[in-house]
Order: structure tokens, then C-alpha cells, then sequence
């Protein structure tokens, strides 16, 4: 979500009576995959799209391998059944409470807030 966004949805927040003790997720209400995200920074960076992919097969290896050799050093290692979950896995939210509670709705989608990222990241 962009910056700007965000702090829509805090000035929204602030000093209304309906947001007391409230928690929102805060989105511009679209869901993507990680394929996308990667897709379009790959894009903004000016990269050539990926066309070669690592089997699931042998990161769920190297993963086993990772969590085998973090037990052995007593030492987390960067891939492990764990994170490998986590990059494999899909995450969802929805910003539906505070849209209906407050009204709030985002005026950035986050395909062009990461090309405005990526702008000021260049």
C-alpha cells in the first residue's frame, strides 16, 4: 500500500469515535500473487522476465537439508522448511472493515505504487 494511503486511513482514524480500539487492515482491496509482485518490480528494475524456475521439488530439498544443518550448527539457515513456506505460501487481506466502518478507500492500487517506488529507488 502506498505511503499516502496509509495515511488516509490514519487521519480517517484520528479522533473518530468508531475507530476507538479498533484494528484495520489497511489495502487498496485487490489481491495479487507473488508471481505478479515479482513481475512488475522485475519490470520497474528493467529486468527481462523469469523464464527458468527452480523445481518445488528440489527447494523442499534443499529446505530439508537447511533445517538438518541449522539443527546440526545450532544455527538458523536462510532456507528452511519454514521459509521456504513462507515464500511458497499465499497471504490475503482485506480491508473491507475499514472501508465499510470509515469509508476509507485507497487511491493507489500496488502495481502503481511499486512503479513509484521503483522510481525514487533508481
Amino acid at each position: 500500500i502506498h505511503v499516502e494511503d496509509v495515511i488516509a486511513a490514519a487521519l480517517l482514524c484520528e479522533g473518530n469515535e468508531k475507530a476507538n480500539r479498533q484494528v484495520y487492515n489497511v489495502t487498496d482491496g485487490e489481491y495479487y500473487s507473488t508471481s505478479d509482485i515479482v513481475r512488475w518490480i522485475r519490470a520497474e528494475l528493467g529486468l527481462s522476465e523469469q523464464k527458468i524456475s527452480t523445481p518445488l521439488l528440489i527447494l523442499k530439498l534443499a529446505a530439508v537439508f537447511g533445517d538438518v544443518l541449522s539443527f546440526v550448527v545450532r544455527k538458523k539457515m536462510p532456507l528452511t522448511t519454514d521459509n521456504l513456506e513462507k515464500l511458497i505460501s499465499s497471504s490475503a487481506f482485506s480491508s473491507n472493515k475499514i472501508q465499510n466502518e470509515l469509508g476509507f478507500k485507497a487511491k493507489w492500487n500496488l502495481q502503481l505504487a511499486l512503479s513509484q517506488l521503483m522510481i525514487n529507488y533508481k
